[in-house]
């Protein structure tokens, strides 16, 4: 789940409107989406997930330390990269809470494109690693 700050609902579904368009061939949408007006702004909650698991943009599970798993129907760690590309395109004021890896701030001076390891200590597995992509991939 990502938490997005002081940017407004219509600018996150243009973000994923684009990235759709220009990378993903519609098969990302929102799993969660609520918005509320706080005094600071607009505050979004959302989570990714693909239409079609076996689409651009799927997450894959880990089923060993050397092979991919099972496909799922969560979005990749590259999507939410290039999410969060676009709502700070869209958006510069905008600040992003992930908590994928603790609290970790994304804004436009940067903290998008880092890596999260999962796994075990003897079989770490960064999570640009589970997916089909090409930057990704085991």
């Amino acid at each position: 789940m990502v938490e997005i700050r002081n940017a407004n609902p219509r600018d996150i579904r243009a973000a994923l409107e684009k990235i759709n368009r220009e990378r993903y061939n519609g098969n990302v949408c929102f799993k969660k989406e609520e918005n509320r007006i706080t005094r600071a702004g607009w505050r979004s909650t959302i989570t990714l997930t693909v239409h079609d698991s076996r689409g651009p943009g799927h997450r894959r599970g880990l089923s060993s330390p050397d092979h991919l798993g099972h496909y799922l129907r969560a979005a990749c760690w590259h999507v939410y990269g290039h999410f969060f590309d676009a709502v700070l395109e869209i958006c510069p004021q905008a600040v992003i809470i992930s908590r994928w890896n603790g609290r970790k701030v994304i804004n436009k001076d940067g903290g998008n494109w880092e890596d999260t390891v999962l796994g075990s200590l003897f079989h770490p597995v960064c999570m640009s690693d589970l997916c089909d992509c090409e930057e990704g991939g085991l």
